[in-house]
């Protein structure tokens, strides 16, 4: 399934997983949402749906080609039943072998700039605590040691395999010794081991329509081009209406892929260094860590938010050394996604541009390391 689906298709997609029980696809209208790199999303609507005739509306979640690669589906399932029952993510309706159907949720992903800001910042590590709270996945152990490494050490394999030895200026062939000295040098981090959405990001987050309000026009109920986010997405809406005080319960996050059992400094690390993307510019693949990575002052403010209220000096210090010690990792391993959706996707995004900068960023840290060590 290449094309947008027909409402004949999604009336049969609704039939056989439940959530349909009439014949004719009149009354079903299809609106797309985005297209990203590792999902179509459309909203769904059903006229008639509800007992007073109102209409019940849906996401619609279409796997795009080749993630399977990167993303193990039935663990995304798992994953997703857990977070939603915490009310952190939108609710799972149903799956099918091309997709998943979700709750909608009325609303748009974060701007860059309301990402970097120092309200949302703030709030987005308390929700990422509350995800890391997560102690249990149905049908997903939590392990003693998380895959993370495995994965590093899998992606550069393939990401040789299809680029060959160097490509687009890159020595692929050196990323495997990478992830052994990476390694290393994570061993000598504490980072306790948890639930993680592993790929958060200010298109991965959205914010509900009561906290859409622009001065002069009420509340927003969103468009097709608001709604939704993916891991590298050009075409939401850019946005940024006024802002009332936010709680927790005001944002959720979306796109689910990637989580899975990690450390707790990768997805923090992460965090840190999306400070620098802007997935809603005319170039969403060029990043900007020289102007937008955290300064001192601002990790400090994302730990101290994490840690709660009671954290002390020492505390915060150390969760500051482990962010940037895990987004070392955060770089390798996007840059490495980059190099393989280079030759397997066929999405617009300049996946070369955006593995070149990621590496670039991951060697940076890891020589000022090293001049740090020598002096």
């Amino acid at each position: 399934m290449t094309d947008q689906p027909t409402p004949a298709m999604v009336a049969a997609i609704l039939r056989d997983v439940g959530l349909l029980n009439v014949e004719s696809e009149e009354n079903i209208s299809v609106c797309a949402i985005s297209g990203g790199n590792t999902n179509r999303v459309y909203r769904v609507s059903h006229t008639g749906a509800t007992a007073r005739g109102g209409t019940r509306d849906f996401l619609l979640r279409l796997f795009g080609y080749g993630t399977e690669v990167f993303i193990d589906r039935q663990q995304e399932a798992l994953i997703y039943r857990a977070v939603s029952s915490q009310g952190l993510c939108p609710k799972l309706l149903a799956t099918f072998s091309e997709g998943r159907i979700e709750e909608f949720v009325p609303g748009q992903p974060l701007s860059a700039k309301q990402f970097r800001s120092g309200a949302f910042s703030a709030l987005i590590a308390r929700q990422l605590r509350a995800f890391h709270s997560i102690a249990d996945v149905k049908g997903l152990p939590k392990p003693t040691i998380p895959p993370l490494i495995a994965q590093l050490r899998a992606w550069a394999t393939k990401a040789r395999s299809v680029c060959g030895s160097a490509w687009g200026g890159i020595d692929v062939a050196s990323l495997e010794g990478e992830v052994d000295r990476l390694e290393a040098r994570l061993l000598a981090v504490s980072s306790p081991v948890c639930l993680c959405h592993n790929d958060v990001n200010h298109l991965n987050i959205l914010l509900r329509p009561t906290k859409l309000e622009t001065p002069g026009q009420g509340t927003s109920e969103g468009t097709e081009s608001e709604i939704a986010g993916c891991h590298s997405n050009a075409g939401c809406a850019a946005t940024t209406p006024a802002l009332g005080p936010v709680a927790g319960d005001d944002i959720v996050f979306i796109d689910l892929e990637y989580a899975g059992w990690n450390y707790r400094g990768f997805d923090l690390g992460n965090l840190l260094c999306e400070w620098a993307s802007d997935f809603q510019s005319p170039h969403p693949c060029e990043l900007d860590f020289s102007s937008h990575y955290p300064t001192t002052e601002e990790q400090k403010h994302i730990a101290r938010a994490y840690l709660g209220s009671g954290a002390q000096g020492k505390a915060i210090e150390a969760l500051v050394i482990e962010m940037n010690e895990f987004a070392l990792a955060s770089h390798l391993l996007w840059g490495m996604w980059g190099l393989i959706q280079s030759k397997m996707s066929t999405s617009e995004f300049e996946s070369v541009s955006y593995a070149q900068q990621r590496l670039a960023a991951y060697f940076e840290g890891m020589r000022r390391h090293q001049r740090q060590q020598g002096s």
